[in-house]
């Protein structure tokens, strides 16, 4: 799940050709990205990883998969 801090959006190819050109392993790179406005947060401004979890078990629309 990535929050683009400005600027274009990066792809699953960007980003898996990125990781490529670091020298990391191939097992080691994502299978998906989901690019989302914002994270969802608590009343006191934590992340709620329980919702990042729930989202990540059922796939959305905006899931892009290779």
């Amino acid at each position: 799940m990535v929050v683009p801090s400005g600027g274009e959006a990066p792809t699953l190819d960007g980003l898996r050709a990125h990781l490529e050109s670091l020298g990391m392993a191939k097992p080691f790179w994502p299978e998906r990205l989901v690019v989302k406005e914002a994270l969802p947060k608590t009343a006191s401004g934590k992340t709620q990883k329980f919702a990042l979890r729930e989202e990540l078990a059922a796939p959305s629309p905006g899931t892009v998969a290779q």
